[in-house]
């Protein structure tokens, strides 16, 4: 509170419209007297302007830009110490940010509400954010941002152009009337996406049985709200198709699915534009932000005479850490990764707001982020793009590093991404894996790239998983095999490879050697120990003590004392033993050194001769202290050797 302000505290959500009566001499255009000491008018050039409620509590009396700062600070309750600090906020209008017991943003709009009503200051801009959601104040905000990407995104330039349409669309006819059409090969249109989540309950779909009646008309009140609000915002947008995937793909046919689940990553890569209901869980949340989460604006009217009112409209700025930490439904999907890197452009509606993504950068609707990276760094959505689209020659050394890279920063990130079906694990992500595959001409096994076999091999999972996988994934190299966040051993270039790849291969369920898998085979090259009656005592995640003998050898060599790491890839040969540790035991286990940095575990599989698993793999400075201790220098006594492992 200001000093000597008689108000209570009250929250800003809760605040009347204030009106204030200030003195006719305000009738004088602020640039024509002097700058305020104190709040420099409201100027914001520069470093903008900061000063304590003190100090505002006496310049109010004189200045005028000083008394609506009063006015608007009144409800904080804030002591003369407390420093306050104004600066061009989000959509280049005035933002006041102080700290109480935690940092409060405000940004201060002008809110005409009659065309005469001027605001005298120029740092303080019209409002842009409405408070109600509708489908027309939707399109309004998404039509700007979809303007700014065709008028200057270099890397969005290409997006309004008309395209092959999907198989199936939406057709909407008119309000409230849509229908399913199969389209013919050659029409091109403009068309959206709506991406949301099933959830428990199942959407309205298309069937054998029901796709002639639907492709007749479907009765809007079958339609859940989500889909109701797509067609509404898709329409409003001057769109006549919407593509939408459990009314667009044949959900009971195999074949169809899997011919148009291939097709999935292109449908979102040419539509003009995916909505996607963010705060959803399932196709009834709809797209209308949840407002009694959001803060509420304030209206302040003021009078620089009786006869020139104005109104300033002031906004706290919301919660964007769910956003940004992908703490929403629909961003914790697996299938949303892909789609969310392939749309051109994306409008999120969020639990408080809208946020746009683009092939430059991120927005969010009420102006405070805007930028030209991508936030969101798991998703490196503006580097993917950077990176697919290069058009000259293709730098072998350079480029590739840059892919490699960033291939294994998406797997970690979308390995911590839910699945409802394990098999959909490749192809929820075959789409990224064809775009980036246009520019490193090589071929891809099973998460695997060719051209880096060895270092794509260097994954562990941060926490081996406990359950049994119900149906095959992927072969035992690859990081899909089993669930789990899947992290890399740091190592250097693929020229200090210690192992070399002499065949691999996979088979496909279907024709996509990116999709669904049956099986795969990968055969190594490489110093190898074979090691006898293996066990691991494990406390607290870390290895203390290790024990084995080596073929052909009797005696037993162990070692306590490691408190070291190995990273195995499932507990399914785990135990307690009586002095309440974790064990690990194999009978017998293959150790191989593909890189100075990267050991791999090798299972040898019973019944299968000459047939391996993996089951883990070791840094290299576990057997680098192991085997020094052994008076080794390196892997010891190591015969190069080639395994096959499936």
């Amino acid at each position: 509170m200001v000093a000597g302000s008689k108000h209570r505290r009250k929250s800003l959500s809760v605040i009347p419209q204030a009106t204030a009566s200030l003195a006719s001499s305000w009738a004088t255009s602020p640039d024509d007297r002097p700058t305020c000491d104190v709040c420099r008018d409201l100027k914001t050039q520069g470093d903008g302007f900061s000063f304590s409620i003190g100090e505002l509590s006496v310049s109010q009396h004189d200045c005028r830009a000083c008394s609506v700062l009063s006015t608007i600070l009144n409800p904080f309750n804030l002591s003369p110490q407390d420093k306050i600090h104004g600066y061009d906020g989000p959509m280049d209008t005035l933002r006041v940010f102080f700290r109480t017991s935690e940092d409060v943003k405000l940004s201060v709009y002008h809110r005409p509400l009659l065309w005469s009503e001027s605001c005298p200051w120029p740092s303080i801009k019209p409002s842009p954010h409405p408070r109600k959601f509708s489908a027309g104040t939707a399109v309004y905000r998404i039509a700007q941002w979809l303007k700014e990407c065709d008028d200057s995104h270099a890397l969005c330039i290409d997006s309004s152009r008309e395209r092959r349409l999907p198989t199936r669309v939406l057709h909407i006819v008119g309000p409230r009337q849509i229908r399913l059409l199969a389209t013919e090969s050659d029409l091109q249109a403009r068309y959206a996406c709506l991406s949301h989540c099933w959830g428990s309950t199942t959407p309205i779909r298309t069937t054998t049985s029901n796709i002639t009646a639907l492709e007749g008309g479907i009765t809007w009140e079958k339609l859940p709200t989500t889909f109701q609000d797509a067609v509404e915002v898709t329409r409003g947008l001057g769109l006549q198709y919407l593509w939408i995937d459990s009314l667009c793909i044949v959900q009971d046919d195999l074949e169809d699915w899997r011919h148009e689940g291939a097709k999935m990553a292109s449908i979102y890569a040419q539509a003009y534009v995916t909505l996607a209901a963010t705060k959803s869980s399932d196709s009834s949340g709809g797209f209308h932000p949840e407002l009694s989460a959001a803060p509420d604006p304030l209206s302040y009217k003021f009078f620089k005479n009786l006869r020139n009112p104005f109104t300033l409209h002031v906004v706290r700025s919301g919660d964007h850490s769910k956003y940004f930490r992908e703490d929403l439904p629909l961003l914790k999907r697996a299938w949303v990764f892909q789609e969310r890197l392939l749309s051109r452009r994306t409008v999120h509606f969020a639990d408080q707001e809208m946020y746009y993504e683009c092939n430059t950068g991120t927005s969010c609707e009420c102006g405070e982020y805007k930028s030209d990276f991508f936030h969101n760094k798991g998703l490196q959505k503006h580097k993917f793009v950077k990176l697919t689209q290069q058009t000259s020659y293709y730098d072998r050394t350079e480029e590739n590093t840059d892919l490699s890279k960033m291939w294994r920063q998406l797997v970690s990130t979308y390995s911590r991404l839910a699945l409802t079906h394990e098999t959909d694990i490749f192809p929820a992500l075959q789409g990224v894996v064809k775009q980036i595959q246009k520019v490193r001409m090589c071929a891809y096994f099973a998460g695997i790239w060719e051209d880096d076999i060895i270092r794509d091999l260097c994954w562990f999972y941060k926490s081996p998983s406990s359950t049994k996988r119900n149906h095959y994934r992927a072969p035992s190299w690859s990081w899909a095999s089993q669930r789990g966040s899947v992290e890399w051993i740091a190592g250097g270039a693929n020229y200090y490879n210690k192992a070399h790849v002499v065949s691999v291969s996979t088979e496909p369920m279907g024709e996509d050697h990116t999709g669904q898998l049956k099986a795969g085979q990968l055969v190594l090259r490489g110093p190898c120990v074979d090691l006898l009656s293996f066990t691991c005592s494990i406390d607290n995640g870390r290895f203390q003590s290790i024990k084995f003998r080596r073929r052909g050898e009797k005696t037993e060599i162990s070692k306590d004392g490691l408190d070291t790491v190995i990273h195995f890839d499932s507990r399914e040969n785990w135990h307690t033993n009586p002095n309440g540790r974790d064990e690990v035991e194999y009978p017998e286990l293959r150790v191989m050194q593909v890189h100075p940095w990267a050991y791999l575990l090798l299972e040898k599989i019973p019944a299968q001769e000459g047939l391996y698993k993996r089951v883990g793999i070791a840094p290299s400075w576990f057997w680098i202290e192991f085997f020094r201790a052994l008076d080794d220098d390196d892997i010891g006594g190591a015969d190069v050797d080639s395994v096959t492992i499936i």
